[in-house]
């Protein structure tokens, strides 16, 4: 029994408990196992970089676009931006919203611009700036008129009118004159501000409405006088204009908007005037012209309180004799062009000298 059980511990103790054993290296094996070099352990991963810092607030997304290129995707935002269209620009008084493109753009060097304010219009003249921006999907209506709003506040402007989508006024109200782009509804929803800026004069309006694309319109008008190459007509002109018609047609002669107060730039031309009446010593009609905008008997007021303006300034400044003037207002009733256009509106605005011969 003992040479048995001696038997069988030595069979387990060869056998491994089951496992198959395996030779001892030899002494050149385990001499170069010893030896070899350490396996290269692969890389460390490089540590990913922090992502961007998110923007603060809506109003980080309002800037005159982005530092791409005008017309191209902001970097890592997804596919191309549309261009703006050929020619158009922002204005460097309102930037746009970041990521808005320009689909629509005028600009005069003078005409005249209607702006809404509490149930009435108002128009004034000067350099004329209209933008109409598409806006960017991702981002509602609402913040980016959030936006307009804090940078109209921010810059100088004083709100004169605003209006939200309850309170607003039809769109053909807002912007009088103004043709639908397409895609544009009056029914759409929109949000309306006409603001003013006391050191520059400048007028501006915003209008972002929300439909099948949102979109931005800015109406912009800086105070800017008629290009003076239109007619300063000096004494001798007078005299030759008088001789062949009976009268001079004078468009250097300028006023406020809507108002008989004379501008600086008027100078020149009542200094020719009063050159002419003192050479002549003729007796001369002031005439006072405006375009068809406004009821009839408005504009016949406007035209002889600019006319009275007129006479006054070259007997108190000219020295003219009083008798020798007459002050006039013709209203809109001789037009020498049509008033359906800014640029016939403008011919109509005029003073003419006219001679008396009695």
């Amino acid at each position: 029994m003992r040479a048995m059980a001696g038997l069988v511990l030595g069979l387990l103790m060869l056998g491994g408990c089951g496992e198959t054993s395996q030779p001892a290296p030899s002494p050149t094996v385990r001499q170069a196992a010893a030896t070899a070099p350490a396996p290269t352990p692969p890389p460390a991963a490089a540590p990913t970089p922090p992502a961007p810092a998110a923007p603060d607030d809506a109003v980080a997304r309002f800037t005159s676009m982005s530092a791409d290129a005008p017309g191209t995707a902001p970097s890592g935002k997804g596919p191309q931006q549309p261009k703006d269209r050929e020619g158009a620009g922002d204005h460097p008084a309102i930037p746009r919203f970041a990521g808005a493109w320009i689909v629509k753009y005028d600009q005069k060097n003078f005409d005249q611009a209607k702006f809404y304010m509490a149930n009435k219009t108002v128009t004034v003249e000067g350099r004329v700036t209209d933008i109409l921006y598409q806006l960017p999907r991702e981002n509602s209506v609402l913040e980016v008129w959030r936006n307009y709003q804090d940078f109209i506040k921010q810059n100088g402007f004083t709100p004169v009118y605003a209006c939200e989508p309850e309170s607003c006024a039809k769109r053909a109200e807002l912007l009088p004159g103004d043709a639908c782009w397409p895609g544009c509804g009056s029914a759409d929803p929109h949000y309306y501000v006409a603001a003013y800026r006391q050191r520059d004069g400048l007028r501006a309006s915003v209008f972002v409405r929300k439909g099948v694309e949102g979109a931005v319109q800015l109406r912009i008008v800086e105070p800017k006088a008629m290009a003076q190459g239109l007619q300063l007509v000096d004494a001798a002109g007078i005299g030759r204009d008088v001789a062949a018609s009976g009268k001079a047609v004078l468009y250097a002669i300028q006023f406020d908007t809507d108002k008989a107060s004379l501008r600086p730039e008027s100078a020149p031309q009542l200094a020719a005037i009063a050159e002419w009446l003192k050479s002549g010593k003729t007796k001369a009609l002031v005439v006072g012209h405006t375009d068809g905008n406004g009821g009839f008997a408005y504009n016949v007021d406007l035209s002889k309180r600019r006319a009275e303006a007129v006479v006054a300034a070259l007997t108190r400044d000219h020295g003219v004799p009083a008798a020798m003037l007459t002050a006039f207002g013709n209203g809109m009733a001789a037009p020498v062009a049509t008033n359906r256009t800014p640029e016939g509106q403008a011919r109509n605005r005029r003073v003419e000298v006219v001679e008396m011969t009695r």
